[in-house]
């Protein structure tokens, strides 16, 4: 069975080194998420109440601007004296909400681009998807997206103090009577 297993293997071997091999398609969805995580990675580290977490919030609510979306924001205060940020956009106007969150801030040591610019990138793809029609809202449905500052460990603090920008968001939704 294991000759047999082994001579299938190479026959697939074979077949896939003279056959051709289809040019992949260009995405320019995937040019545009990646395009984003090299300018999030490029302004990288991005503490959480620094310059540089400040200025991915500018490039994501530019972003937004650019398609023409609303955006809404609060201010985040930290337990350091800084302040970060939330900021989120929302498509249709059902009551039963998707909530969807990536942070902006990393690690001192992070260069962000899989902690969290990554996921950054997705949210601001998706709000484009959203808003040309490509991926629809379902009826009584609001989809939310937010970027949340403030979620890693804050620089010279204890290894739990993190979450803020979330928790804050959450506390408000609770307070307001509305799922966190």
């Amino acid at each position: 069975m294991g000759e047999l297993r082994f001579a299938a293997a190479v026959a697939v071997a074979a077949l896939a080194s003279v056959l051709p091999i289809p040019e992949a398609a260009a995405d320019p969805a995937a040019d545009r998420m990646q395009a984003d995580v090299a300018a999030l990675s490029g302004a990288a580290p991005r503490e959480a109440g620094t310059a540089r977490e400040a200025a991915a919030f500018d490039f994501i609510s530019n972003r937004l601007a650019q398609l023409g979306v609303a955006v809404g924001g609060e201010d985040v205060p930290l337990p350091n004296g800084r302040t970060s940020r939330n900021r989120w956009t929302s498509f249709g106007t059902g009551p039963v909400e998707i909530l969807l969150g990536g942070h902006v801030d990393t690690l001192a040591v992070s260069p962000g681009a899989d902690d969290n610019g990554s996921g950054v990138a997705v949210l601001l793809e998706l709000a484009r998807r959203l808003d040309d029609g490509s991926v629809r809202v379902p009826p009584g449905t609001t989809v939310t997206l937010v970027w949340f500052g403030a979620e890693e460990r804050l620089a010279g603090r204890v290894a739990n103090d993190h979450h803020y920008g979330s928790r804050q968001l959450a506390a408000e939704r609770l307070a307001a009577g509305q799922p966190p």
